[in-house]
């Protein structure tokens, strides 16, 4: 089965209120869009993915495309409604990809959408010409008149409500294009219509999961934003050898936030020392103790590990990397006498690391201070690990 994807991008976000559209609102420091590409791109059996959008943001949807290494994907001109940019970007679609079995449509501003229920849409238009996703109606939807009063109330155990993604044969969704009338491109925004209307093809309506939600207002930008980045975390601890407590307060702490490790490496070997002790290739949070700190030698050390890295670190991807030092200062050290000499360092590695997409944070306790305190603080730092506070030193006291 060969698909294709189409996704408009034209839209001009009125309801946000905002200065630009929607679909370039940033989220942990990447655009929403881009969200939403990844979600397509990464699926190897995806060949290729066009994104129809207004003249003025062509060129920056290309650089977004080479910056995080979208080779799948062609940004056209879209039109001036819907169903003239998705009727674009299928036709630029099928010049680029010949024979195409199924072509998927989606929203750029829907970025939580599965692996799984791209495949199911894909193999439903595939088999059965058209394919769709519904979520239950949460409202009453309701008619008025002209004079605001009400004319009718829809009953919710009969309709649905029509998300995103759609899937369809190649031919049906082209025939339905070329059939449809100028009041379907100008007013129309169901595909599924015109599949039914103009190709008597009736679209099978999958069950959809909770998550394809539309980001439309405000509020949904800031939900988006908690949701995509606690998704894309895999997160690594190492270093713990000697503080098993303090590995299981910072366990409990993620794990209260929905979140897990990825990797648990309990040995106080550095990242570069591993080896192929720990698998670390789909990692992007890597929290790292050291423990038993009695000079400024281990922070030194830390530094130039670090450094080793930047190199061959890989291509900025869709999470910013982060990493997350945990200096535990011997009982009866002077903790002060670090704060200077370690907030330097990590400013210093903070900004080598910036063109690499990484960020570096440090937390700096005594080995005897209560574990819960250290685990909250660096579950915080997983959580929002803001990008302009990146080299920054917390201490826990």
């Amino acid at each position: 089965m060969r698909v294709g994807v189409v996704l408009p991008a034209a839209g001009c976000g009125e309801r946000m209120n905002m200065p630009m559209p929607k679909q370039f609102y940033e989220i942990n420091g990447r655009p929403l869009i881009a969200y939403t590409i990844d979600c397509f791109h990464k699926i190897q059996w995806i060949e290729h993915i066009v994104i129809s959008t207004c003249m003025d943001h062509i060129d920056m949807l290309k650089d977004m495309a080479s910056r995080f290494g979208f080779g799948k994907v062609s940004v056209i001109h879209g039109g001036l409604t819907r169903h003239q940019s998705i009727h674009l970007g299928l036709k630029s679609l099928q010049h680029i990809c010949n024979n195409l079995d199924v072509v998927i449509v989606h929203d750029a501003v829907r970025p939580l959408v599965s692996s799984d229920v791209i495949q199911k849409v894909a193999e439903m238009a595939h088999l059965h010409g058209a394919a769709g996703v519904c979520r239950p109606l949460i409202s009453t939807v309701i008619a008025r008149n002209e004079d605001q009063k009400l004319v009718e109330s829809l009953d919710r155990t009969r309709y649905v409500a029509s998300e995103m993604p759609q899937g369809f044969q190649t031919s049906v969704i082209s025939a339905a294009y070329d059939k449809c009338t100028s009041e379907d491109f100008d007013h129309g925004t169901e595909c599924l219509l015109l599949a039914m209307k103009y190709v008597g093809v009736h679209g099978i309506i999958l069950d959809g999961s909770p998550d394809l939600w539309k980001v439309t207002y405000k509020k949904d930008l800031y939900a988006a934003e908690s949701v995509l980045r606690e998704r894309m975390l895999r997160i690594v601890l190492t270093g713990c050898k000697n503080h098993p407590d303090l590995a299981g307060s910072i366990r409990e702490e993620l794990e209260s936030c929905h979140l897990k490790i990825f990797e648990h490496h309990s040995s106080s070997k550095t990242l570069s020392e591993m080896g192929d002790d720990v698998d670390v290739s789909g990692a992007n949070t890597f929290i790292m103790v050291h423990s038993e700190v009695t000079s400024m030698d281990t922070v030194n050390k830390v530094y130039a590990v670090h450094s080793q890295f930047l190199p061959s670190w890989p291509h900025p991807g869709m999470i910013d990397f982060t990493f997350i030092h945990v200096f535990l200062v011997s009982e009866g050290e002077n903790i002060l006498k670090y704060q200077t000499a370690l907030s330097q360092i990590l400013m210093k590695m903070a900004a080598d690391s910036q063109d690499n997409g990484i960020l570096v944070f440090g937390v700096l306790a005594l080995e005897n201070n209560p574990v819960s305190k250290v685990g909250k603080m660096v579950s915080s730092l997983v959580r929002r690990a803001v990008p302009e506070f990146s080299g920054q030193l917390y201490l826990v006291l």
